[in-house]
């Protein structure tokens, strides 16, 4: 796979797929790539926090996390309804009561025809200050 683009967010998105494509599922091909960014970061004397909110989908399935390696996870909303799940960075429309924050180092497993799921996400030693 190669990536086309200049930015961060594709850099991970293709690493993700090439551990997707070596058998890792969605959330374990996220954490693989987190990690591995997190030590190349302290090899080059990086200091700043790693932090990630991403999601991915099939068109059927859907896997979500918020992490950093800081205590700062950017943002990530859910609101489940009847017939679908949405993600969003922020809460998107006035149905206030349907959205709920997502836990700082968490992830979100929402299989078709399934309630979502949520989980405790980890980097193996990298957890947050």
């Amino acid at each position: 796979m190669r990536r086309a683009g200049t930015t961060d967010s594709e850099a991970l998105f293709v690493r993700i797929l090439v551990h997707m494509r070596e058998g890792l599922e969605p959330l374990a091909a996220m954490r693989a790539t987190l990690g591995e960014t997190r030590a190349l970061m302290d090899r080059a004397g990086v200091k700043e926090a790693l932090r990630c909110a991403a999601v991915l989908t099939d068109g059927r399935d859907l896997f979500a996390v918020r992490w950093a390696s800081d205590a700062k996870p950017p943002s990530l909303y859910l609101c489940e309804r009847e017939d679908s799940v949405i993600i969003a960075s922020e809460p998107i429309d006035a149905a206030r009561d349907c959205w709920r924050a997502l836990g700082p180092c968490s992830a979100l497993v929402a299989r078709a025809g399934a309630p979502a799921e949520p989980a405790a996400f980890s980097i193996g030693e990298l957890e947050p200050a």
